[in-house]
């Protein structure tokens, strides 16, 4: 799975042009998340006879209709007009192995130091911690490279950088693939030239172009094989391109036929002039351009010369990506704003709802005192009555041989005080009262002229009191409180002192 930032890297739109004897073939590509399309391709014919200007303003105008006038191309040289080496370097920093190369330089070309442009770079991903690191070399003669960059500066044509298709290949396997399929091996053919490119483990990258007037196709290729070592029995995958040719393919030794759409990115949309075999170069090339950090960077363009995109066109991606960063801090604050707003919220309404609590406790004791103030008064108002109906009951039940000198009642009950001709009687008669019962002599009976004296007290008897009539019950909850329930009698005395009359 690819990591995030090779995924970046393969976001991107480029321009690629291929120098085709003379003619020049440019193609225009997006590479998305979703894969590559080829938003155009076009053919300027003669280029090196006809005045720069005008192939420029006709190249112009094509790009201003894909909407990539800004865009700087990468343009393809011929296989011819550079020389590929491949060297091996112990592990050293970057700018050390730039002065290991220019060291080693005079012995991988024919020409004088003043006379070339070079650029070399490492292949592929670091070795084991100790073992060589593969570079790859580009050299061109400076005059050659010259001519192509005034040729295209006189045109008004932004370029990017000189490569080779060996160099472009390598970057469109990588749009694709995180880890390429080897060993492979892609042939281009340009009528009696053939160009190879290949790759395996004991080979990262092998470029050579052959004359086919000198060597069968056939032989080429499987030559081309040997030069990748492969294991015994290993087969690398080939990949034809170039001139199509109606000829089924012959069965060639340690390599196995693919169409180009099986190796490298399949474009999606494509114009009806581009065909990814005639032009896969170029296309790669285009690629090399729009995803250059997936790349060997292999540039043959003096630095002063190069030219890039222009910078506005990443205002529209730069724009979305603050959009994006601000809606994401948006979504990351939102949840503590709103978190700490519900929070103040819940603690208002919690306030609010311990005062109606509050409230709603004062009026249940207020409400409480009241009802226990209701139930004195209810007492103090029966007692009064049962207080009248036991003197009553005393009076009618007592014999007309009997007076009290006094009669004390209170909430146990009475005690009467008095004489009578025959005081055992009494007792009876008061316990058979509704009002009073276990009556018994207090004090010993005492014997006067006229009878008795006696001392009796009687306990008041149970009486049931009427209800109080309560209020209906409350239909809010701050509302008026239930009428409180009848409560016992309040303790209290009625005393009666000096009755003559019976």
């Amino acid at each position: 799975m690819a990591s995030f930032a090779t995924t970046l890297a393969r976001l991107g739109s480029g321009l690629g042009i291929e120098i085709r004897g003379e003619d020049l073939r440019v193609v225009a590509v997006k590479s998305r998340s979703g894969g590559v399309s080829v938003l155009g391709a076009t053919t300027i014919e003669r280029f090196s006879e006809r005045p720069a200007p005008e192939w420029g303003r006709e190249l112009a105008s094509f790009l201003r209709g894909l909407g990539m006038a800004h865009a700087a191309a990468t343009v393809c040289l011929p296989r011819r007009d550079v020389i590929v080496r491949q060297i091996q370097l112990p592990p050293m920093p970057e700018k050390e192995r730039q002065a290991a190369i220019r060291y080693q330089l005079d012995g991988l070309h024919p020409f004088s130091e003043d006379e070339i442009y070079w650029s070399g770079a490492s292949i592929g991903k670091s070795p084991a911690k100790g073992a060589p690191t593969p570079v790859a070399v580009l050299i061109a003669e400076r005059d050659r490279v010259d001519s192509y960059a005034n040729l295209f500066e006189e045109a008004g044509v932004q370029v990017a950088g000189f490569t080779v298709s060996a160099a472009a290949l390598y970057t469109a396997l990588r749009v694709r693939w995180d880890e390429p399929p080897r060993p492979l091996l892609v042939a281009e053919i340009d009528g009696s030239l053939m160009e190879v490119y290949g790759e395996s483990a004991g080979r990262p990258m092998l470029s050579a172009e052959m004359n086919l007037r000198t060597v069968d196709p056939t032989r080429a290729l499987e030559l081309a094989a040997a030069d990748l070592r492969l294991d015994e029995g290993q087969s690398a995958a080939l990949v034809v391109a170039g001139e199509p040719s109606d000829e089924a393919p012959p069965e060639f030794r340690n390599l196995e036929w693919k169409s180009a759409e099986e190796l490298f990115p399949a474009p999606s949309g494509s114009p009806a002039d581009f065909d990814l075999r005639t032009d896969l170069s170029v296309f790669s090339a285009a690629l090399d351009s729009a995803c250059p950090r997936l790349g060997l960077r292999l540039n043959l363009l003096p630095e002063e010369r190069r030219k890039s995109d222009s910078r506005w066109r990443y205002a529209p991606t730069a724009a979305l990506a603050a959009m994006l960063a601000l809606l994401a801090v948006g979504f990351a604050v939102r949840p503590v704003v709103q978190d700490r707003k519900y929070a103040a919220a819940l603690e208002q309404r919690i306030a609010a709802l311990e005062a109606i609590a509050a409230e709603t406790e004062a009026a249940h004791d207020e409400a409480e005192r009241v009802r226990a103030k209701l139930a004195i008064l209810g007492a103090l108002s029966v007692r009064t009555q049962n207080d009248l109906r036991i003197l009553s009951e005393v009076s009618d039940r007592l014999p007309t041989s009997a007076w009290l000198t006094s009669i004390e009642i209170d909430d146990d009950g009475a005690r009467l005080v008095g004489e009578a001709d025959a005081a055992a009687p009494l007792l009876e008669a008061l316990n058979q009262s509704s009002s009073l019962a276990e009556a018994a002599f207090s004090t010993s009976l005492r014997k006067i002229e006229e009878g008795e004296r006696f001392q009796i007290a009687a306990k008041r008897r149970a009486v049931t009191p009427a209800p109080v009539a309560t209020p209906p019950p409350a239909v809010a909850q701050a509302g008026p409180a239930p009428a409180p329930e009848p409560a016992p009698a309040a303790s209290g005395a009625l005393s009666t002192v000096g009755e003559d009359q019976p």
